[in-house]
């Protein structure tokens, strides 16, 4: 029956292994509940292990402070367990009604009186005794048993309690721990069937994994991956902004022939100073939808208030000078919106493609202020 224990443990530890790599994440997006539960599994794998141990020991022989150690530390975790999923549990439930860790003070008490009893119990013999290799169990077990079980059903009061907030998924899930190894511990208790404590609780943990935390860590990489994204983009315009500009200039490292393309808004200062910042911003947006109707297969940035800048890729010098050509049309068409100015060559040197492009840019500028006898305000 030892070996039986052991190769259930191994599979265990394998599946415990494999949660917990699945719960790691590098994101500083992380919520509490996927922290908790990240610590559950890993106690939840260690206690695995000393209980294979334990039982490995038990049947082919091992120092005696050994097979005392793994089997200590195997109900010592058991506890520690406990404490762990109550704190994964509340952080599940504050997720959505605010609920006070004091709720688990209670189950709190239960472990560190659990603690007491299994240390001091070792030491008086009462919990548990060594004769060579073998270990058996004295009658304080029952009572840390008693104990496990009045835990877990404050738990249950904690979960059936919140259970509308949390939904009936997520309280089947949740209850799943307790009731599984609840229910094996009555078994265990009263019929002395055989201790698959740590098998019950990795049943439980799966069964949670299944069905909340995976779902918690899916939702929590969408929703790094969408403030990500959103940190890349400008919000007035929806172009992308001087962050994702930045990130072009440093990636582009290929030789593909790219057109880059510098603008600046003529006026926009006396336009807010005149009509407001609602009317600038339409002037802006006005803009930006002109760079994103000519150049829209390439990537349009607003690197600043009144400034733009366009890549296009792979584009040969003749397409080039057709696109601005187009653009130079809406630009006037719109009463001379902005002042550009462009550069062709190779993505290696974006940086003095952009610095040529500007110098470009301000020449067309000081021709429009010449012309048309505005202040440069």
């Amino acid at each position: 029956m030892n070996l039986v224990h052991v190769a259930c443990d191994v599979m265990c530890i394998i599946f415990l292994f494999i949660i917990l790599i699945g719960s790691l994440q590098k994101s500083e997006q992380r919520q509490t509940s996927t922290k908790m539960f990240s610590i559950l599994v890993f106690f939840v794998l260690i206690g695995t292990v000393m209980d294979a141990l334990s039982f490995y020991m038990s049947e082919y022989g091992g120092v005696h402070s050994g097979v005392l150690i793994t089997n200590l530390s195997s109900y010592l975790l058991a506890t520690v367990i406990l404490l762990f999923f109550s704190y994964y549990m509340i952080s599940v439930v504050r997720e959505n009604v605010l609920v006070s860790y004091w709720a688990l003070a209670q189950v709190v008490t239960i472990g560190i009186a659990n603690f007491s009893l299994e240390i001091v119990g070792t030491i008086n013999g009462q919990f548990i005794k060594v004769y060579g290799d073998k270990v058996v169990l004295g009658p304080w077990e029952m009572y840390t048993n008693v104990l496990g079980i009045l835990g877990l059903l404050h738990l249950y009061f904690i979960l059936f309690r919140h259970m509308k907030y949390i939904g009936y998924g997520r309280t089947f899930a949740l209850g799943s721990y307790m009731l599984i190894p609840s229910f094996y511990l009555v078994l265990y208790v009263f019929f002395g069937i055989p201790d698959f404590t740590y098998v019950t609780i990795t049943v439980a943990i799966e069964i949670i994994y299944s069905a909340i935390q995976a779902q918690i860590i899916m939702e929590g990489n969408l929703r790094e991956k969408i403030l990500n994204e959103l940190s890349y983009v400008d919000s007035l315009t929806g172009l992308m902004n001087r962050r994702a500009f930045n990130r072009a200039l440093e990636n582009n490292s290929d030789g593909r022939l790219t057109g880059a393309v510098f603008c600046d808004l003529n006026a926009l200062k006396r336009i807010n100073d005149r009509y407001g910042h609602a009317a600038g911003d339409e002037y802006i947006k006005r803009f930006a939808k002109i760079l994103c109707d000519i150049f829209g297969d390439g990537e349009v940035f607003r690197i600043s208030g009144d400034e733009f800048v366009v890549f296009l890729y792979e584009a040969d010098e003749n397409e080039m000078k057709v696109r601005i050509g187009k653009l130079r049309e809406e630009i006037e068409a719109n009463n001379h919106i902005a002042a550009i100015g462009y550069e062709h060559g190779e993505a290696t040197a974006l940086t003095d493609l952009v610095s040529a492009a500007e110098i470009k840019m301000y020449q067309d500028k000081d021709r429009f202020y010449e012309k048309t006898r505005v202040a440069r305000r």
